[in-house]
């Protein structure tokens, strides 16, 4: 999703139009505290891939791992909680079986019928809380 020409294309082929592209730029809080940022760290992105291509390997060094995440993220933590820059693209496209509408004039439903919107930062937040409280790991009930 990082390539505005790739989705396009994909979005074309598959009978969209009308297709827009805004760029969000913004912090996204990956933890209350240092614990849950590394849970997150490890549970999406490039850190979790890594460590999970890494197999047993990873799991013998998994202290030596999350006290390495800890150091750097140790920068981001402010009193919210731990907070990152975060670079997402929302999608706008025209359904081709529905005419435009203003979205002001139409209910909920029928407009969100009409939209595609893609927010691969809200998307990750939320994978990662939902796999970080099946797992455990935030000791959440």
């Amino acid at each position: 999703m990082t390539d505005p020409e790739a989705v396009t294309r994909q979005l074309m082929i598959a009978g969209y139009g009308g297709i827009r592209f805004e760029r969000i730029d913004a912090e996204v809080l990956v933890g209350r505290d240092l614990d849950e940022a590394v849970a997150f760290q490890l549970a999406i992105g490039p850190a979790g891939e890594v460590y999970r291509e890494a197999g047993p390997k990873a799991a013998r060094l998994f202290d030596t791992l999350v006290a390495a995440l800890k150091d750097e993220l140790k920068q981001f933590v402010r009193p919210e909680g731990v907070m990152m820059n975060s670079s997402s693209w929302m999608v706008t496209v025209q359904n081709p079986g529905s005419p435009p509408r203003p979205r002001g004039d139409v209910p909920a439903p029928v407009a969100a019928r009409n939209l595609f919107i893609v927010s691969t930062a809200a998307a990750a937040a939320a994978i990662g809380r939902i796999d970080a409280k099946k797992k455990n790991s935030l000791g959440e009930d």
